[in-house]
């Protein structure tokens, strides 16, 4: 395909003014961060368009009156954001192929200019009645890349050959065109290790926004969502907030990074790669439909919060590779009533089973020298617990309101009770404590409102 002439594009600041070329296919300039309203009015030349991978607006009424127009290439998330009867005259019988990435280096541009730039829905149900094309005269309308297609450096484009997808394809429900045509979108950001086919692939992956191997934003609407097996990151806030019940994550996976997927309240299950090392904070709090959470060894670190007030969790399996529980990772886990606990584990930071209040067992490894402020506050079903026997401290409200504890066992090792540590403890019927702690315990500070108890010391 010859390039269009740059003196048909008039641009100001990022914002395309007006074309006035008589080219049937065009492909406009990346720098064009914005299409501005008739910016192709009346053009009766225009079929085919090509808009920027960076586009995040476009004005009204900019191809109304193209006669011809048949086929429009547009960023998979704005063509969700728009009014397509506003900016085109007869959406219906155009065919929409997509970028999965954006280039995501700025948000979509929702600047107040005027009514000629009122082009976002608030309610996209008008968008959605012709997305994917409702395609008449589709054996001529759907087209594919040929292999004289070449990438330019220079536009961040490709130059695209076209011809005509065989009619066998042509003919078959839309619901599987999507699958036949995977490879209409010209090759562009992914990252130089994928293969054409799958380069192709990702900008056809309208339910993502992908920055390379970062999966920046879902954008999808259906309950399962597949990640592609070429993502490394899933970016912070990425599945946050939607309606996803379940997720598969690829091998080779390695972050997911922090509120990736806070408030998917009706996310069920989710499958972890063998190669993930990081869950940031707060990754999953408030998923309060996940069922089950079983880490994969390999793992690394997890973050403060990260399975926050998953309310429904009743299994939590962590791997041997992790070393260290941050802060408040499974806190208001009501649900939680089984936790295995490697050896690795070293330390138990602030919060980590807070309100889990019907959390019944648990077996803390040696090697833990320091129980911290809240880490069992208020689990008020806790009958069984093991203090482990390098345990040095158990700080400041630990064991708050464990209404179920019967009988404690504090190592010699232990040389500091925090205050208030097993306050509310009302079920404790024996304690024995090495004779150190004498003051500390007889002070009151410690189990004060526990009602009689027997306390044996060992000397």
């Amino acid at each position: 395909m010859a390039q269009n002439n740059p003196a048909d594009f008039r641009i100001e600041d990022g914002t395309l003014i007006s074309y006035v070329g008589t080219d049937a296919t065009v492909s406009i300039p990346s720098s064009v961060k914005r299409i501005g309203p008739d910016a192709f009015k009346d053009n009766k030349t225009l079929e085919k368009v090509a808009t920027p991978y960076k586009l995040v607006r476009i004005g009204n009424r900019a191809f109304h009156g193209c006669d011809k127009l048949k086929e429009v290439l547009i960023p998979g998330a704005l063509f969700r954001r728009v009014n397509l009867r506003k900016i085109f005259s007869d959406p219906d019988k155009i065919y929409f192929r997509f970028y999965a990435s954006n280039g995501l280096e700025a948000e979509f541009d929702d600047s107040d200019y005027g009514e000629d730039w009122d082009n976002l829905l608030a309610e996209n149900d008008e968008a959605q009645s012709v997305r994917v094309g409702k395609v008449s005269g589709a054996s001529t309308l759907l087209m594919e890349v040929t292999e004289e297609s070449e990438y330019s450096e220079e536009t961040e484009q490709e130059s695209v050959s076209f011809r005509p997808l065989p009619d066998d394809v042509a003919e078959q429900p839309l619901e599987t065109l999507r699958e036949k045509i995977d490879a209409c979108a010209p090759k562009v950001l992914p990252p130089e290790e994928l293969t054409i086919e799958r380069k192709r692939e990702l900008l056809n992956l309208t339910d993502f926004l992908i920055d390379e191997t970062t999966l920046v934003k879902y954008i999808g609407e259906g309950e399962r969502a597949e990640v592609p097996d070429f993502i490394k990151t899933i970016g912070a806030n990425a599945f946050s907030n939607s309606t996803i019940k379940r997720v598969v994550l690829p091998e080779g996976l390695h972050t997911i990074s922090s509120a990736a997927f806070a408030w998917c309240e009706q996310l069920e299950e989710i499958q972890f790669p063998s190669t993930l090392k990081m869950i940031d904070e707060v990754a999953f709090a408030n998923c309060s439909s996940l069922k089950e959470i079983v880490l994969p060894e390999g793992l690394e670190f997890i973050g403060a919060g990260a399975f926050h007030a998953c309310s429904s969790a009743e299994k939590a399996i962590l791997p041997s590779t992790l070393t260290t529980l941050s802060r408040r990772v499974f806190d208001f886990c009501v649900s939680l009533k089984e936790v295995i606990i490697p050896d690795s584990i070293t330390a138990i930071q602030d919060g980590v089973f807070s309100h889990c209040e019907s959390l019944k067992s648990i077996h803390l490894p040696d090697g833990i020298s320091r129980i911290s402020n809240w880490a069992f506050a208020d689990c008020t079903s806790l009958t069984d617990f093991n203090f482990p026997a390098s345990l040095e401290e158990i700080c400041d409200v630990a064991f708050l309101n464990c209404a179920s504890l019967k009988r404690i066992d504090i190592p010699a090792t232990v040389t500091k009770l925090g205050r208030q540590c097993f306050v509310g403890c009302k079920g404790l019927i024996l304690i024995s404590a090495p004779s150190a702690l004498r003051s500390q315990i007889e002070s009151g500070r410690v189990f004060r409102g526990i009602g009689d108890v027997e306390v044996d010391y060992n000397d």
